[in-house]
């Protein structure tokens, strides 16, 4: 465990009991810039007080940390207490929303291994890094479907949208949009081959209607959320 200064106090940083990481990665959390900006940001809202926060998983993409998500425990001024969790990331965190143009209209989550995904039984909006191109541990996975992951062949949903919103501070980063591109009556083997996975990370195809009962991933939600509105607006 480690002490942290969020705000005008001091905090416990620990691992939480879900954790896979080992005391070292702990420590590189309190270093992590987004995470220390946040701390100094944090002024906690009236009579309610940060008293814990847990390291619930990292994310590593090319040997380089680049998301943390955490728990926190908030206290108010009566004793009551709440957990609230949030993620927090670099400025070069990305999700990638990827739809597919069948008769009825998908988009392809990931699942897999902590620390991208919310559970290994709930698919979320893939997510990794975005300078040139998009990547993230499972990026071959999807250029084995065909996709061009450099940003010319991606645009903007939102160029920065908070996930995770609640007292203790909301996170943003960008949502990119890729729509696959399918040959004519090439829609039904397509959807076929999924689940398509490498052994540590599987992709799936899903239905846009059955996405909210598929995953509680607020991240997944969002992405959904931001696309709908486009369509609705195009």
């Amino acid at each position: 465990m480690t002490e942290v200064k969020c705000g005008t106090s001091s905090v416990p940083l620990d691992a939480a009991a879900e954790f896979t990481g080992d005391a070292a990665l702990v420590l590189q959390v309190a270093r992590f810039k987004p995470f220390t900006e946040w701390c100094q940001r944090l002024k906690g809202g009236e009579g309610v007080k940060v008293k814990r926060l847990e390291v619930v998983s990292v994310g590593m993409v090319v040997g380089r940390m680049n998301s943390v998500t955490l728990r926190a425990e908030l206290e108010s001024d009566a004793g009551g207490k709440v957990w609230q969790s949030l993620t927090l990331c670099d400025d070069q965190c990305a999700a990638l929303w990827v739809t597919v143009p069948l008769e009825e209209p998908a988009a392809i989550l990931v699942s897999g291994p902590a620390p991208a995904i919310v559970s290994d039984d709930q698919p979320e909006v893939p997510f990794g890094t975005f300078d040139k191109m998009f990547d993230a541990p499972y990026a071959d996975l999807l250029a084995q479907l065909g996709l061009d992951l450099n940003a010319s062949a991606m645009r903007h949903l939102a160029k920065e949208a908070a996930v995770a919103p609640g007292a203790v501070g909301a996170q943003a980063h960008k949502f990119l949009h890729l729509e696959m591109q399918i040959s004519a009556g090439r829609g039904a083997s397509f959807a076929e081959q999924f689940p398509i996975t490498d052994g540590d990370y599987t992709l799936h195809l899903v239905p846009l209607a059955d996405i909210p009962v598929t995953t509680t991933s607020t991240r997944t939600l969002a992405a959904l959320a931001l696309y709908e509105r486009e369509r609705a607006s195009a």
